[in-house]
């Protein structure tokens, strides 16, 4: 049985950067309890099973959702079909999708899965190829007792937790959250079409940005704009104004690239062309055979790109910040 020390290596050797913020949370304490002898982590992601937030774990033997008072294990043995669906969905600026699961002919839904889901998925897709089942993980649902007697004990520290901090916030005129503890490229949607618009002239590039109408909801502020009816940018911003996020969407694979590599020189100027072009090959979009369709990330200075693979929307191009 994995120790919680030798959980949060195999964390930090899955995702060196994301893993730091993983190792912190609740449910990953409660592991060495769910695992067993021999049992390593493959993959992890955030998701909500049955209306509650969690963490969804994959192994090499099985997927585990866990929240922070109970946990449902999925075994390979029993998992027939894994796919993940995105969405145009938006929580904290993240795009959000679904991770749908066959488990026993049952039919399994976990929501507000990240685009990391996509990755996910695919792991446990490889997993499931040469799997060899294993008496051990025989048990479709199953919760933690371990948990579950504690929930009591858990609900009134938490209680007395959140009272503190709410009584914190108060008084420290924190009732509202800070724009600061969103990272940010550091720009405006405004400034960004100015410089995207400057490469674009230095670099003859078609693709300029004649005018930005950020829209605000009650979730976030964001703009929407289209290159061509088959490629669109949209913008995430902060609330107060920042931009946080941009992706490219669409199926245009010959567009792409030359997005991608616009997108980079607009959100690092300091970078030259040799770097660019390294960053727009490691995300796998100058590829020719199979490799071209894998989900690759790349964090670079505080950004993190990324791309995805839809089946209904095409490639999804992410520049993300996230901070130091």
């Amino acid at each position: 049985m994995a120790g919680l020390d030798e959980i949060k290596a195999q964390i930090l050797r899955l995702e060196p950067k994301e893993g730091r913020k993983w190792v912190a949370r609740a449910e990953v304490r409660t592991l060495p309890t769910i695992l067993l002898n021999g049992e390593e982590l493959v993959a992890f992601t955030l998701g909500t099973y049955q209306g509650t937030s969690g963490i969804l774990v994959a192994t090499n033997h099985r997927v585990i959702f866990v929240d922070k008072s109970s946990w449902t294990p999925f075994p390979y043995a029993s998992l027939s079909s894994i796919m993940y669906k995105s969405s145009i969905e938006f929580q904290d600026g993240n795009l959000m999708g679904s991770v749908l699961m066959d488990v026993s002919n049952n039919k399994i839904i976990l929501n507000k899965v990240p685009s990391t889901g996509a990755q996910f998925v695919r792991t446990v897709q490889q997993k499931l190829e040469n799997y060899k089942p294993d008496t051990r993980f025989q048990t479709e649902k199953k919760t933690d007792s371990a948990a579950k007697s504690n929930k009591a004990v858990y609900l009134v520290v938490s209680s007395i937790v959140v009272l503190s901090l709410l009584f914190y916030w108060v008084f420290q005129d924190g009732m509202t959250q800070t724009t600061s503890s969103v990272p940010s490229l550091g720009i405006t949607a405004t400034d960004f079409s100015k410089r995207w618009n400057q490469v674009g002239k230095e670099a003859q590039s078609q693709y300029g940005i004649s005018n930005i109408n950020v829209v605000e909801n009650d979730k976030n502020k964001s703009f929407t704009h289209y290159f061509t009816d088959q490629m669109k940018m949209m913008g995430i911003l902060t609330k107060d104004g920042k931009l946080q996020k941009v992706m490219m969407m669409g199926n245009d694979e010959e567009t792409v690239p030359r997005l991608v590599e616009q997108t980079i020189s607009t959100v690092h100027p300091q970078l030259g062309d040799k770097q660019k072009l390294e960053l727009v090959e490691q995300l796998g979009l100058l590829e020719t055979d199979g490799q071209a369709k894998e989900d690759r990330q790349i964090i670079h200075t505080g950004v993190r790109y990324s791309v995805t693979h839809s089946e209904k929307i095409g490639i999804i191009f992410e520049a993300a910040a996230i901070g130091k």
